[in-house]
């Protein structure tokens, strides 16, 4: 998913999503679940918001989100004035169900939109570049300091780190065998 140039993104395991400069949108994308139809887990949401709270969404539909069928559901709160939009769009692709979550005031919508609409397959390239940093041991050699050691391993930590997460002293001069943490670099599984 592509999120608008300049908001604040956050990627995590879970989910990822971006908040607008100002504060005063915001987009999330995470997986909801297995399944192929994503107007199962809307119509069970527009049911569960009316039962609850009595709303009904001022836009409930399916939409085609890039190559895959999704399903939109949107609910205006217009009580603090100028209307605000909590955009709920679940999509089906590959076996599963995402969903995206956007909320926002109306000078916002088209730009939700093709973030929105942003949503497809990573490339081979993209794919290849995703990179996570994983904690290793390794043994030292004999006479090492911790910048040498780091530097023949491609520890990602500065020295002074290295240090403190092995609890020894940035100075030291490590013996043969001496086993060291330290945080590699590599392709993400």
């Amino acid at each position: 998913i592509q999120f608008p140039p300049k908001w604040k993104t956050v990627n995590t395991r879970r989910l990822v999503g971006a908040v607008a400069p100002d504060e005063d949108a915001l987009a999330f994308l995470g997986l909801r679940g297995k399944g192929t139809d994503p107007s199962q887990p809307a119509q069970a949401f527009v049911q569960a918001v009316q039962r609850e709270f009595g709303i009904k969404p001022s836009r409930s539909e399916r939409v085609q989100i890039g190559q895959w069928p999704g399903h939109v559901v949107t609910l205006t709160d217009t009580s603090g004035g100028a209307p605000v939009h909590m955009h709920f769009v679940w999509v089906a692709a590959r076996g599963l169900i995402y969903q995206l979550v956007g909320v926002a005031p109306d000078r916002y919508r088209e730009i939700l939109r093709q973030a929105a609409q942003s949503f497809r397959p990573l490339t081979s390239a993209e794919r290849a570049a995703i990179t996570e940093t994983r904690l290793r041991v390794v043994a030292a050699r004999e006479g090492e300091t911790l910048t040498q050691l780091s530097r023949r391993t491609q520890n990602q930590w500065k020295p002074e780190t290295t240090a403190v997460v092995n609890g020894i002293q940035s100075s030291a001069t490590l013996r043969q065998g001496h086993l060291v943490k330290i945080a590699v670099k590599q392709s993400y599984r």
